[in-house]
């Protein structure tokens, strides 16, 4: 009987990197046994190179079921911790709903975190591009903000619904950082990605500029070195292929003849994609490459975040 007890309190299933952050009021904590962010850059380059790959075997129509092209990030083992007096140090007030504590996966979550963040920035910086005065302007801002807010926000804070943020760094380290109601940043969050995560988290709140991972701050760390190499190829590879076509990156108008617009941007929007298609590769100011900036970042949005994690989970009682 105990045995089926304890088969009962597992959970291991396939989720999906948005399915697996979204759930509601968690809180991931990193038990200070575990080592701190060590993913060097073979780990992220086989991550670039992956969804590299997948975004072009679909957008040249060589899969044509897009499931069969989900990225397998890896294993997530967490267990439920539901004592609060476990979370050291604690501020009462400030507690998750949900904390699961992460046995094994946290190199995984804490660079899926980062990359969320730096997704965000590239989208805020590409729809500053289009003025209010635009055509395009109410479009690209539903675009943009659908993912910011509904989609990657939640795979980097969770909302607490008080406080000052009301939103929180998903993932802190035991005993450097605490989940703080109203506390400052820095003296709340110690360790490197949830401090970044809870400046970043307080820029996207008051729509101030992002902080930068600067080597001032963070040293030649794998969190300084790792952001700056998914930045670099956010901004030199992935957003200047439709500039001319290569292996390096799909253009925007192969993939849209081979996504499903509604993974994009929720909905067929033909007008923008006949601006896609005029292929104005000169103009950096024009919708058309604008817009190709825009749907090949989407890309990476939508298949970053349908990846797969492989969720082991427990209750601790």
């Amino acid at each position: 009987m105990a045995v089926l007890n304890i088969e009962k309190s597992f959970l291991t299933e396939n989720r999906s990197v948005y399915d697996f952050f979204n759930q509601s009021g968690q809180g991931l904590y990193i038990p200070l046994y575990q080592r701190e962010y060590s993913w060097d850059s073979d780990n992220i380059e086989q991550l670039l190179e992956d969804l590299t790959r997948g975004i072009q075997r679909i957008s040249l129509g060589e899969v044509k079921d897009d499931t069969k092209e989900i990225r397998f990030l890896g294993t997530i083992i967490t267990v439920v911790e539901s004592n609060r007096n476990k979370i050291y140090p604690v501020d009462i007030q400030a507690v998750p709903s949900r904390i699961e504590k992460l046995i094994d996966g946290q190199q995984r979550v804490s660079t899926i975190a980062l990359m969320a963040t730096l997704l965000v920035k590239r989208l805020t910086e590409i729809k500053n591009k289009i003025k209010s005065s635009n055509c395009i302007y109410e479009q690209v801002n539903e675009i943009c903000n659908t993912w910011i807010d509904q989609k990657l926000a939640t795979l980097f804070s969770y909302d607490l619904g008080r406080g000052t943020p009301k939103l929180k760094p998903k993932i802190i380290r035991g005993a450097k950082d605490f989940w703080t109601r109203d506390k400052d940043v820095d003296e709340a969050y110690q360790s490197e990605l949830s401090n970044y995560l809870g400046h970043f988290i307080k820029a996207y709140v008051d729509k101030s500029s992002f902080p930068c991972l600067s080597k001032d701050k963070y040293g030649d760390s794998l969190l300084y070195k790792n952001g700056r190499r998914i930045e670099a190829w956010l901004k030199k590879i992935v957003a200047i292929a439709h500039e001319e076509q290569s292996d390096d990156f799909a253009t925007a108008v192969d993939i849209l003849d081979n996504f499903p617009q509604e993974q994009l941007w929720d909905y067929d929007r033909h007008d923008l994609v006949e601006i896609v298609n005029e292929r104005n590769i000169t103009d950096k100011k024009s919708n058309s490459y604008i817009l190709c900036e825009l749907v090949q970042t989407l890309a990476v949005c939508h298949l970053f975040a349908r990846s797969l994690l492989f969720y082991n989970n427990s209750t601790h009682r």
